[in-house]
């Protein structure tokens, strides 16, 4: 009985790591299927904005907006690092600890 029990318990485990191995090759080839279609597209970029044009979207207007903010993020960095060296620089004075 105890054999029996063993070799229940051994199937069990030996189809979980066949079925855990199928999976893992599917989504494998799932993700290999969307890299080629992103390439075939010209990049994960493009094939995204391929999907708004589809989909009714007007990229431009996007592609502004996301200037803006990427142009506010630079100003702000530069901004934080301008006070980062006035810091510096009154730390060095003795000015502020």
């Amino acid at each position: 009985m105890f054999r029996e029990y063993i070799d229940i318990i051994n199937e069990s485990v030996n189809e979980g790591a066949n079925r855990g191995v199928q999976l893992f090759l599917e989504s494998l080839n799932q993700d290999l299927v969307l890299e080629e279609v992103c390439e075939e597209l010209g990049g994960t970029e493009a094939a995204i904005k391929q999907i708004f044009v589809e989909n009714g979207y007007d990229i431009t207007e996007i592609e502004e907006k996301a200037e803006v903010l990427e142009e506010a993020e630079v100003l702000e960095e530069d901004f934080d690092a301008k006070i980062d060296e006035v810091l510096e620089q009154l730390k060095k004075e003795g000015i502020v600890d």
